[in-house]
């Protein structure tokens, strides 16, 4: 769940991202403006990056923990029977 929900945020950064460079399709004029505003918010910058940075290492470390963890085998495996997924039977 978690590594979907930090999917969505990455997501939701490049949407945000993508739309702020197409102001530059708009003129000069209004990207420059877009520009002036993204730099008023320059005290805020430290957080926003630590923010993108976590949300970015949160499903490595997640998936590096879940793929260390070894496989549960199903009952019936642990119990000796034969599997009976597809491809499983005879011939």
């Amino acid at each position: 769940m978690l590594m979907a929900l930090t999917g969505l945020c990455l997501i939701g950064f490049l949407a945000v991202h993508l739309l702020g460079n197409t102001m530059a399709i708009f003129g000069d004029e209004i990207f420059n403006d877009y520009a002036k505003k993204l730099h008023s918010l320059e005290p805020y910058f430290t957080v926003f990056n630590m923010g993108l940075l976590s949300i970015g290492l949160v499903p490595i470390i997640i998936g590096i923990l879940l793929g260390s963890v070894p496989a549960i085998p199903s009952p019936a495996v642990a119990a000796g029977l034969p599997a009976c997924g597809f491809g499983s039977g005879p011939g």
